[in-house]
C-alpha cells in the first residue's frame, strides 16, 4: 500500500442544492484511509446553503489535503458540463467523481486505487451498499447478482452489445478511473445535459475498452426521498431533461446497433415509449391529470 499511497488521487465532487448532504460526503472524504488525495468540488449553481457549508467546511478541514478547489457557476449547467469542468482542474493520476448525496467508505480510495495498480485497469466498479436519505438505513434494493456477474466476464464487445439493450447492471458511484483514460475520450458527452454514464459506457464498450469490477464496496449510494418535499416535482409523471437526454441516446447511440443486432422489439418498444413520454410532457406531464396518467399504461 505504500506505493499506491504515494500516487496523487483527485476526489471530484458535483454538488447541487445539496445543503442536507454535503457535508456528510466531505467528511467521508476526511476519513479515508487513502493518503494523498486533492478535493475538487465543482458546484452547479447551488441556490440553497451548500455552498455556505461546503466553504466552512473547507476553512475547518482543508488542510488534510494536497490541494482543495470550489468551482462555483452563475448558471445551472446540468451534470455532464458540471463534470467535464471539475475534471479540467483534477491533476491526480487517478480520479474519484461522487455526487454530493452519497457517501464514500473508509476504504474506497485505498482499495480503488490497488486494485487498479494490481490488474493493470484503466477503470474500475466497486460495489455500492444502498442506503435511505439518513445515510446509515438499508434501503430495498433489488441487486441481479447473476446478469452483473455474467456481464463482467463478457469481452468489451459482448459488454456493448448488452449495454444495447439495458443500463440497469453498473453501478456508476462506485466507478474509479485513471485520468488519462478519461483525457483518451475527452471526458463526457455534453450532447447531454444530466446523464453522463450511460452514453460513456456505451463509448468505450463500443471502442473495445472493457468495464472491469471488484468485489469491495467502497461507496453508499443514498436513495432519496428530498424529492416528496417539492410539491411541483412530486405531481410530475416524468422528468423532462432526463426523458431528452434518455431519448436522445436512443436515437444517437442505440437504434441502430439494436437493429444490427436483430433486436427489433426493443427498437420498436423504445420507439413507443419515447413518443408516449413526449405526448404526456406535452400535455403537462401531472399525475393529476387523467389523461396522463392514462397514457402511462401504454409504454
Amino acid at each position: 500500500m505504500g506505493e499506491a499511497n504515494a500516487i496523487l488521487v483527485s476526489v471530484l465532487v458535483m454538488s447541487y442544492n445539496a445543503e442536507a448532504y454535503i457535508i456528510d460526503l466531505l467528511e467521508s472524504i476526511l476519513h479515508q484511509q487513502y493518503a494523498e488525495l486533492e478535493l475538487i468540488i465543482a458546484d452547479d449553481n447551488s441556490r440553497d446553503r451548500t455552498i455556505e457549508k461546503i466553504k466552512h467546511w473547507l476553512l475547518m478541514n482543508g488542510g488534510r489535503f494536497e490541494r482543495t478547489r470550489l468551482l462555483t457557476s452563475n448558471r445551472n449547467n446540468g451534470t455532464v458540463r458540471n463534470i467535464n469542468n471539475g475534471l479540467n482542474y483534477c491533476k491526480g493520476k487517478f480520479i474519484k467523481i461522487i455526487a454530493a448525496d452519497d457517501i464514500l467508505v473508509p476504504n474506497c480510495i485505498s482499495d480503488s486505487v490497488q486494485v487498479c495498480l494490481d490488474h493493470n485497469w484503466e477503470m474500475a466498479i466497486g460495489k455500492a451498499e444502498w442506503v435511505q436519505d439518513d445515510g446509515k438505513s438499508p434501503a430495498l434494493h433489488h441487486e441481479n447478482k447473476r446478469a452483473e456477474d455474467a456481464f463482467y466476464k463478457m469481452s468489451a464487445r459482448q459488454q456493448y452489445a448488452e449495454l444495447l439493450k439495458r443500463n440497469d447492471l453498473i453501478c456508476t458511484p462506485a466507478a474509479f478511473y485513471k485520468m488519462s483514460f478519461l483525457k483518451k475520450y475527452q471526458g463526457f458527452d455534453e450532447a447531454y445535459t444530466l446523464i453522463e454514464d450511460y452514453p460513456f459506457w456505451l463509448k468505450i464498450t463500443a471502442n473495445g475498452d472493457h468495464i472491469n469490477h471488484f468485489d469491495h464496496v467502497v461507496v453508499k449510494y443514498r436513495q432519496s426521498t428530498t424529492s416528496a418535499t417539492n410539491p411541483e416535482k412530486a405531481v410530475q409523471i416524468y422528468n423532462a431533461r432526463i426523458t431528452k437526454d434518455s431519448k436522445k441516446i436512443f436515437y444517437r447511440q442505440r437504434m441502430w446497433g439494436l437493429l444490427k443486432n436483430g433486436q427489433i422489439k426493443i427498437v420498436v418498444r423504445n420507439i413507443r415509449k419515447y413518443f408516449m413520454r413526449d405526448l404526456v410532457i406535452m400535455l403537462g406531464n401531472s399525475s393529476k391529470n387523467k389523461l396522463c396518467y392514462a397514457l402511462t399504461r401504454f409504454e
